[in-house]
């Protein structure tokens, strides 16, 4: 949600920058979700909200 805010500020702004910024943002979270990868918790990084990543 945090970067399609971004972008949306940034395209509300006219601010090149942060429109960049909101689409990395954006293609990053979506690569993470392509590969199985998730939201990382603090306790360990392969500890995700769609489960554990890697050997177990």
């Amino acid at each position: 949600m945090l970067a399609i805010l971004v972008l949306i500020l940034g395209f509300w702004l006219k601010i090149s920058i942060v429109e960049f910024a909101g689409i990395i943002l954006f293609a990053h979270s979506a690569m993470d979700r392509i590969f199985g990868y998730g939201l990382k918790f603090e306790d360990n990084f392969k500890h995700t909200h769609l489960g554990s990543i890697g050997k177990k």
